[in-house]
């Protein structure tokens, strides 16, 4: 296996939850609720997720949909990053691109059940 067909895991927390991902947790961050969907900024809390095995097509395309343009891109609107879930998986997460905290509820539970996110606390 190459480098260029090795899957590569994304840690998902919001829409893309469901999909057949592997159960998993990520301490660190807290969530936000943004109406239709979550983004998650470094805190004390924890976020539960699936993570995904993709390839790099894929990959563009997650890119695309969460606005990352490239690392520290000033019109990122999530960056992605590389972390290590609480099970010790290197996985690449999105983070919102600026602080939120004041603007949007929290979700204290760390765990997006979808829709208005009236169901998340």
């Amino acid at each position: 296996m190459t480098e260029e067909t090795k899957p590569i895991k994304v840690f998902v927390y919001g829409i893309l939850k469901g999909r057949g991902g592997k159960p998993a947790i990520l301490e660190g961050y807290k969530m936000y609720s943004l109406g239709m969907f979550p983004a998650i900024l470094p805190g004390n809390g924890i976020i539960h997720g699936e993570i995904l095995e993709i390839d790099q097509a894929t990959l563009v395309f997650f890119d695309q949909i969460e606005g990352f343009n490239g690392p520290n891109h000033r019109y990122n609107h999530y960056n992605r990053i590389a972390v290590e879930t609480i099970d010790k998986e290197v996985v690449w997460i999105y983070v919102y691109n600026r602080d939120i905290s004041n603007e949007y509820p929290e979700i204290r539970s760390g765990n997006w059940l979808g829709g208005m996110g009236l169901n998340n606390a």
